[in-house]
């Protein structure tokens, strides 16, 4: 599912477009494939599940998109602003209060979170951002470990979110 590369319009000869209308931004070539790589993998087991796609949004230094259950989402998003160093990726769980386009983070978990709990470990950290050649099998193993960690999740029990989400802001503090 290329959802970005082919997304230009041509334009008739005749037909004139003003430029205030149009919103310019740069995008990076490597978030473009990170993006298409994500919905390739994941889409067709989130839709297993009854995951819609509901937004896909990618800029030069990073790349969101959101699957959404009721009020249920799953984000999966990318950093490589040089400032926010090491690049990184990851997985987000979250439940909408309010509508979708307007959720915070403390509506959410990291995967690797969840990780932590079941695993009972001190500190697991995001993905490292992949190079090319090893995108495909970064995502592999993310997309593995939301089957794992995120499961019940996935299948709309959100007993255990609720207990990740609660020790996490416990932790705040």
């Amino acid at each position: 599912m290329r959802v970005f590369k082919n997304l230009t319009v041509k334009l008739n000869e005749n037909q004139l477009v003003d430029d205030s209308v149009v919103q310019y931004q740069k995008v990076s070539e490597v978030h473009l494939d990170f993006a298409n790589c994500a919905v390739d993998l994941f889409n067709p087991t989130l839709k297993e599940y009854g995951f819609k796609l509901l937004k896909l949004q990618n800029t030069e230094f990073g790349s969101k998109i959101i699957w959404i259950k009721g009020n249920c989402y799953i984000e999966l998003w990318s950093n490589t602003h040089p400032h926010d160093s090491p690049s990184s990726y990851g997985v987000l769980l979250g439940e909408f209060k309010g509508d979708h386009y307007h959720y915070m983070d403390t509506d959410c978990v990291g995967l690797w979170r969840l990780e932590a709990i079941e695993e009972n470990l001190d500190n697991v950290d995001d993905t490292p951002f992949p190079q090319k050649d090893d995108m495909q099998t970064s995502l592999e193993s993310t997309k593995e470990d939301l089957l794992k960690y995120g499961s019940v999740f996935l299948q709309g029990d959100m007993n255990a979110f609720y207990e990740a989400r609660n020790r996490q802001w416990k932790n705040q503090d």
